[in-house]
């Protein structure tokens, strides 16, 4: 996660993908359009549009032939000498099987596409992706992670498509292609998966803003565009044409030369914000076609004129990479039907023996603590509550808490665009039926939580997660939370955030607050210690009401005194509490 490829265009990561592939170096690729360049977003797009119009043959072709079908070129061929259409609305041929790929293909799309008109467009591309089980397809990727990633965007861009008004699948496929353009004026940036240890891939444009230790800058190898446009204003508002290469109004030539110029100054713009992006290392490539004009051609020539502290290596002075020894293949899986059945034998025994234990949260633990809570009778513990909306589960507290939570879940916190916390609040706090001074009040605790130090320390460590559920057996009590946000420091080490959006108590200091909800955080390092044997050093309270954050002292000793509570909680006549 430290090196980011920067491309000025979808088009310059024709090479680099598949050099990463064979290399097994993982990458993820964090602009939308280049997202939209990708082959399973490819494949989908090609089925949508072979759903909209059953007279796109090649469309329908490019379908069968991907993941979601997967029609070898001898099953087409067969059902071509069947005198088999490539329209899914005509008969299939009587010396066709009934169990051929493309029969049963053409049966499917047949009967999605009559249904389309009931169907909002989520809903269908919802259907494509969950009924062709591309997304259990995609763990036979090299990349699953990539692959599940690009199918929930584009069923995130068909929601907000239909958010947006949309109605047709065919409005939506125009939309896509618009969306998908490379000078389009779009949000570019996707919110990255935060715990995926990768090359990031992006734009220059999406990577505004950001700083990478290592930035690779390349693709500067293609030439400008070098179709001119036909129609020009001018300062006053006034049109110049062009009809013809000779054939053109008055002004169009100096508009044009005025054109070229704010052309060239741009790219140039765009270079300085991709070179600026590096904290440490930037490497540039600067392979290009002799002869070509191109922003490659120009850089060598500028490094070549200056003194620049540069060093600058011909193709056949770059070192090559170390070699990396292939992991031993596994040996072929020998289990039998017998030890298959050992083995659903353990994992129900498994499964009854951890239900049956009694179960405390990192919240009750400070509550046990401090003798303010009862234990009722020993039960099994249950999976939460089934029936309650997405946002409530897992969340205790005040509404206006709740709220405020699953704000900081999905906003993005390396770049807190005031627009997109006010929206999201907005949202959320509608969801938790607040409004007036109460909505507000989610949207000023967001704002805090954002720009507050601590929660930049965690952006700026770049290995950060946020609402992270976690469960761990201690000494026969079933521990759990959530725990807000954690994230990971150069040595390796853990730190816990929890976000506190409750007010103080009336003539309560923080410090105060903090003695009360102390176990709470140790708690949350106890299971992570338990869990990933990594150790927790630093658990820190952001109050948000009003605004300090306060470290728990003497961590270890906290983390004792929760082992403690736990096994007191276990004795004769004190149990803890069942999950409800």
């Amino acid at each position: 996660a430290d090196t980011a490829v920067l491309v000025p265009t979808r088009t310059g990561l024709r090479h680099v993908l598949p050099a990463l592939e064979d290399r097994n170096i993982p990458y993820r690729l964090e602009s939308r359009s280049l997202v939209y360049d990708t082959r399973e977003i490819r494949d989908l797009l090609n089925l949508l549009r072979a759903i909209d119009d059953p007279t796109d043959q090649i469309a329908l072709v490019a379908a069968l032939r991907s993941p979601a079908f997967a029609c070898a070129d001898d099953d087409l061929h067969r059902w071509r000498q069947a005198r088999g259409d490539w329209d899914y609305r005509r008969p299939i041929p009587r010396s066709v099987a009934e169990d051929d790929p493309v029969a049963d293909s053409m049966r499917w799309l047949n009967e999605l596409a009559s249904r389309r008109w009931q169907l909002s467009v989520s809903e269908v591309v919802g259907l494509c992706i969950r009924e062709r089980r591309l997304m259990e397809l995609a763990v036979a990727e090299r990349q699953p992670r990539e692959s599940w990633a690009r199918y929930r965007f584009l069923h995130d861009q068909a929601r907000a498509f239909c958010d947006g008004g949309g109605s047709t699948l065919g409005e939506f496929l125009a939309w896509a292609v618009h969306q998908a353009e490379a000078d389009t004026q779009v949000i570019e940036s996707v919110v990255p998966e935060e715990d995926h240890d990768a090359v990031r891939i992006m734009t220059v444009h999406a990577a505004k803003g950001l700083e990478f230790p290592i930035v690779i800058f390349s693709g500067l190898n293609t030439q400008p565009r070098s179709d001119p446009p036909w129609l020009l204003w001018g300062a006053d508002g006034r049109p110049e044409v062009r009809l013809g290469a000779d054939l053109m109004t008055p002004g169009f030539s100096e508009l044009r030369e005025r054109e070229d110029k704010l052309q060239r100054d741009e790219y140039v713009r765009r270079n300085y914000v991709a070179a600026t992006r590096a904290r440490d290392h930037l490497i540039v490539s600067l392979y290009r076609k002799s002869g070509r004009q191109c922003d490659a051609q120009l850089i060598a020539e500028a490094l070549q004129a200056s003194a620049a502290p540069c060093r600058i290596l011909k193709h056949n002075q770059i070192p090559e990479p170390p070699a990396i020894e292939a992991a031993p293949e596994p040996e072929p899986d020998q289990e039998t039907w017998t030890d298959r059945q050992e083995w659903m034998a353990q994992r129900a025994d498994a499964v009854r023996r951890l239900s049956a234990l009694p179960h405390e949260s990192a919240t009750g633990v400070a509550k046990l603590a401090a003798g303010k809570s009862a234990p009722p009778e020993r039960q099994p513990n249950h999976e939460p509550d089934p029936d309650l909306p997405p946002w409530r589960r897992g969340r205790a507290g005040t509404a206006i808490g709740r709220a405020t939570h699953a704000v900081l879940q999905v906003v993005d916190l390396r770049h807190s665009d005031e627009s997109e916390i006010r929206q999201a609040a907005r949202a959320q706090a509608a969801a938790e039926s607040l409004s007036g001074p109460a909505a507000d009040a989610v949207r000023r605790l967001a704002m805090r939580a954002t720009h507050s130090h601590v929660v930049r320390q965690a952006v700026e460590a770049n290995r950060y997660w946020r609402e992270l559920y976690a469960a761990v057996e201690v000494d026969g009590v079933l521990l759990d939370g959530f725990i807000d946000l954690l994230y990971e420091l150069p040595n390796g080490n853990l730190v816990v955030v929890d976000y506190k959006t409750d007010a103080l108590q009336p003539g309560e200091s923080v410090v105060a607050a903090a003695e009360r909800y102390r176990l709470q955080a140790a708690a949350y390092a106890l299971i992570l210690q338990e869990s990933l044997h990594r150790t927790v050093e630093r658990c820190i309270l952001l109050f948000l009401e009003p605004d300090e954050a306060v470290e728990i002292v003497n961590l270890p000793e906290a983390i004792a005194e929760v082992r403690t509570t736990l096994a007191n909680s276990t004795q004769p006549g004190v149990l803890s509490r069942p999950t409800a």
